[in-house]
C-alpha cells in the first residue's frame, strides 16, 4: 500500500527535469514510441507488473520489436535504465519521508501511551493492571520469568520461595511505588500538550 500511496506522490520539478532529458536522448525514428515504451516499462517494473503489460499499454513497442531490437540499442538500454533508477531513487525518497513522518507521528503519541499504560495499572482488575505490569516490564527490558508451582487468591501466582503472606507485603511495597510513579507521570501529563487534536 505505501508503494501505491508513493507512485500517487507528486514528483519534484528536479526529478520531472532529469527524466524528461534522459528522453530527450531518445531521436531519430519511432522516437515518441520508444519514449512511451520506456516510460510503460518503467511504470510496469515500479507497479510489479509484468514488461508485457507495458506492451499493451497506447503507442508502445509491441514485445517482438523490443526483445529483438529496442533492447540491444545501446542508447535505449540506456535511457531505460537510467530512468528507471531515477524513479526507484525518487520512490524510495517517497517512502523514507512517508516512513519519517510515522515515525515522527507515532513517538508523539509516546507520552500519551505512557500515561494509558500508567492508568491501567492503578486498575481495580487484577488481570489488567497485571497485563499493564508485565507489558511495560517487557518493553523496558525487565522481562520477568516467574517460576510458580502454586497460585494464591484468584489464581494469583504465588512464588515458591516465599510465604503468601510475604508475596501480600512484597505486592504492596511494590504498589506504593508504582503509585508514587504513577504521581509523577500524572504531573508530567498534565504538562503535555494534547497531539491527538
Amino acid at each position: 500500500m505505501a508503494q501505491k500511496e508513493a507512485l500517487t506522490a507528486t514528483p519534484s520539478p528536479e526529478w520531472i527535469d532529469d527524466v524528461a532529458e534522459q528522453l530527450d536522448r531518445i531521436k531519430g525514428l519511432h522516437a515518441q514510441r520508444k519514449r512511451d515504451t520506456i516510460v510503460a516499462l518503467v511504470t510496469a517494473r515500479l507497479e510489479k507488473r509484468s514488461d508485457n503489460w507495458a506492451f499493451k499499454q497506447g503507442n508502445t513497442a509491441n514485445r517482438t520489436t523490443y526483445h529483438r531490437s529496442w533492447k540491444f540499442d545501446p542508447e535505449f538500454a540506456d535511457v531505460l535504465a537510467e530512468v528507471e533508477r531515477l524513479a526507484i531513487h525518487w520512490r524510495n525518497q517517497v517512502e523514507a519521508r512517508a516512513l519519517a513522518e510515522a515515525a515522527s507521528r507515532l513517538s508523539m503519541l509516546a507520552p500519551v501511551s505512557v500515561t494509558v499504560a500508567a492508568k491501567a495499572l492503578r486498575s481495580q482488575d487484577l488481570n489488567i493492571a497485571l497485563k499493564a505490569a508485565f507489558g511495560i516490564m517487557d518493553r523496558a527490558g525487565l522481562g520477568v520469568k516467574a517460576q510458580v508451582e502454586h497460585t494464591g487468591p484468584e489464581g494469583m501466582p504465588v512464588g515458591t520461595l516465599m510465604s503468601l503472606e510475604e508475596w501480600r507485603r512484597h505486592q504492596a511495597t511494590r504498589r506504593q511505588e508504582a503509585e508514587n510513579i504513577l504521581a509523577v507521570f500524572d504531573e508530567n501529563s498534565e504538562r503535555t500538550p494534547d497531539v491527538s487534536a
